[in-house]
């Protein structure tokens, strides 16, 4: 089974538009789940800062292994500037056990 989803909000009193996407697939080993988010915001002015977060999760007790990625930033475009945020996370959720990570090492 495979599954997708679109979504786009945008909001002018706040000045942001978001773009997710979701995919789910479910096979006889795991459930997948896929989310990438997009969100745009305009301002006047503020900060420029960017900041990079990774982070990983494996729970052996439910079967979930998670892995997410947020880059946050803005750029400057004449008197505006625009603050973004994209983010990426992949959930993993086992039927049976997460599986030992040397196993699954292929030489390239």
């Amino acid at each position: 089974m495979n599954k997708v989803i679109l979504k786009t909000r945008k909001s002018l009193e706040r000045g942001y538009t978001t773009f997710s996407i979701t995919k789910m697939m479910l096979d006889r080993e795991c459930l997948s789940t896929v989310k990438k988010r997009f969100m745009y915001r305009i301002t006047k002015g503020g900060e420029q800062k960017s900041e990079i977060k990774v982070r990983t999760l494996k729970d052996r007790k439910i079967n979930l292994e998670q892995f997410t990625f947020r880059v946050k930033g803005a750029m400057k475009i004449e008197e505006e500037i625009i603050k973004y945020c994209h983010s990426l996370k992949i959930s993993l959720h086992w039927a049976k056990e997460i599986p030992n990570d040397n196993k699954n090492i292929k030489a390239l």
